[in-house]
């Protein structure tokens, strides 16, 4: 059975989120784990540019002017919705919370 492609670029994007998850140095960790360092970069490199950019925007909206509260896309298809009536405090730490992702 030979390895596909998508095979490839799976286990590569799994190697690097492990190593941007670690406390070690990359040298470090392509030692530990007998990766070829160039291999590494080429394949982060390779994978980081087939991503569209993260922008640091996301598009806030109000459907109607009638207090009903606002929702957020985040352009992953992942969307927060705040009602009118939600916690300023909790709004505050939940905006915090984000800012740390």
């Amino acid at each position: 059975m030979s390895v596909t492609r998508k095979d490839k670029r799976q286990a590569w994007e799994a190697i690097i989120k492990q190593c941007e998850n670690s406390d070690h140095r990359t040298v470090d960790f392509c030692r530990e784990k007998a990766l070829n360092i160039a291999t590494f970069y080429y394949w982060k490199k390779k994978l980081s540019d087939e991503k569209p950019p993260v922008s640091a925007f996301i598009e806030v909206k109000n459907p109607s002017n009638d207090g009903a509260g606002l929702w957020f896309d985040f352009g992953n298809g992942a969307r927060l919705v705040i009602d009118s009536g939600f916690d300023q405090i909790t709004l505050k730490r939940l905006m915090g919370t984000l800012e740390e992702c």
